[in-house]
């Protein structure tokens, strides 16, 4: 009789899982391999790169297993709250160009008297490489033990693929609710410009459920909503709610000291509105196009030379004041005299990065290339950002060895600006600013910290001043203003 009044509840419980069949594993896409995984598929045993220090994360030796099968997953245990989880399937080694090959991916139930039933499964016809990710939407599954399978067929003699077994569990973390009353950003105070708009670039920490889109959220300028950039910068689960939050604004200042700035939520009904912005980037020519409201300038799309040019706003609002012109960008030279240049890489990755209503973001990419020898030599990475209503242009810039240093040094590392009129340069030493005029055209001023104790300053008419420490900032000015 026991049993008579059990059955009923417990198929109903499966058929409840069951109908949630074609929703659970979604997202399976194929996974190239890594440079280690194709290294360790060839037949001669040697290490997967020739540097010759034991302790380097490049001298990877041989894989124990290099054509590994199995099923991996993010976690043993989900909880509750966990909406996805994430899995590997590998199956490296076996011939996929076989016709007829299929893989098959199952959610199986282990659990009392559902064990074996099939939750949902997903079949890939001719995969197209020997490593796939998937997605399984463990909310929707109730509290239980699990085994996702993947089984290859048409390949004869195929090894089996090992399965992956895990938990569903009913423990939950504790909710924690957006505050009510916003999350203050913190701005600190500063004495260089008393009165002034400063541009803020920060990241906001979210605990898991806070937040599901960011159009509800609003920056409020002693409690009035202004100008603000907020993106999704990593998620807790992918495509959901969010975990990070990147926040641009211009922080403004009066006496050195900072408005009070809070993050809000509106209303679940409320989206925030759009706010008009001066910021603007057009495709011309092959290059784009940036306009602040303050100066507008120009990076070449097909060969990276850098700002190719730069004009500020006068009176009337126009901008017909050039401070830059011609091409320039990143440069080295070797222990040879050889030059590279990135503008003389072929193919660089030039891209617009970041675009909203307060920053906006160029990246650049490539290698320095020399094209009387047609070699590469040190890849380069370059990030321009301009701000909304402002004339600054913020430039960072990365050069990434990749040589030998044992065997190859560089006798120079620069990146070139193209001024149209500079009258006086200026840096700092000390603690001090030194400066003076430039006396002739193409004059050149250096400052070399030869040691951590020493630098050297030189103009090209052989003054020469020389202190203890640089402190890592140059200037060249234009009777307008600072250049660069």
């Amino acid at each position: 009789m026991i049993s008579r009044i059990l059955l009923p509840i417990v198929l109903l419980a499966l058929l409840r899982t069951v109908g949630l069949a074609s929703e659970v594993i979604h997202d399976v896409r194929p996974l190239s391999l890594t440079p280690i995984e194709r290294a360790a598929l060839e037949s001669q045993p040697r290490k997967l790169h020739d540097l010759p220090l034991k302790f380097s994360p490049f001298n990877t030796q041989r894989p124990r297993e290099p054509q590994r099968h199995g099923v991996l997953s993010d976690r043993v245990e989900y909880w509750a709250d966990d909406t996805v989880g994430q899995f590997v399937v590998y199956f490296i080694g076996e011939q996929l160009s076989s016709p007829g090959v299929e893989l098959t991916i199952r959610l199986v139930s282990e659990e009392g008297n559902t064990t074996g039933q099939t939750i949902d499964s997903h079949k890939v016809s001719r995969p197209a490489a020997p490593k796939y990710a998937l997605l399984v939407r463990t909310g929707l599954l109730s509290p239980g033990r699990y085994r996702l399978s993947a089984e290859l067929t048409g390949i004869p003699g195929a090894r089996k693929i090992p399965d992956c077994v895990f938990v569903k569990s009913d423990r939950q973390r504790p909710r924690v609710t957006f505050p009510g009353g916003g999350i203050p950003i913190i701005v600190s105070p500063q004495e260089v410009l008393r009165e002034t708009l400063w541009p803020i670039n920060t990241g906001v920490p979210l605990p898991r459920n806070a937040v599901k889109t960011v159009d509800r959220l609003v920056l409020l300028e002693e409690g009035r909503p202004v100008p603000a950039q907020i993106s999704t910068r990593a998620t807790w689960y992918p495509g959901q709610e969010a975990k990070w939050l990147g926040l641009d604004f211009l922080a403004r200042y009066s006496k050195g000291k900072p408005a009070s700035y809070r993050l809000a939520l509106l209303p679940e009904e409320r989206s925030a509105s759009p706010l008009r912005s001066s910021l603007r980037v057009t495709e011309s020519g092959g290059s784009f196009v940036v306009e602040t409201g303050k100066v507008r300038f120009v990076v070449n799309r097909r060969r990276f030379t850098g700002i190719e040019g730069a004009w500020l706003t006068e009176k009337k609002g126009d901008y017909s004041q050039q401070t830059l012109r011609g091409e320039g960008g990143p440069a080295l030279v070797d222990e040879r005299g050889v030059l590279f240049r990135a503008s003389d890489d072929p193919s660089p990755t030039v891209r617009l990065m970041d675009q909203g209503p307060v920053r906006v973001t160029i990246q650049a990419s490539g290698w320095y290339t020399s094209s009387r020898y047609n070699e590469r030599l040190c890849k380069f990475q370059t990030w321009i950002s301009a701000y909304a209503g402002q004339s600054r242009i913020d430039l960072t810039h990365r050069t990434l060895l990749t040589y030998d240093t044992g065997k190859k040094k560089l006798a120079d590392l620069r990146f070139d600006f193209k001024t149209t009129t500079a009258k006086q340069w200026s840096c700092g030493a000390d603690g001090k600013t030194l400066g003076g005029p430039f006396l002739q055209t193409n004059e050149t001023v250096w400052i070399h910290q030869d040691r951590w104790d020493h630098y050297r300053l030189a103009t090209q008419n052989g003054e020469t001043t020389q202190g203890k420490r640089s402190d890592g900032w140059a200037a060249v000015a234009q009777s307008f203003g600072v250049t660069a």
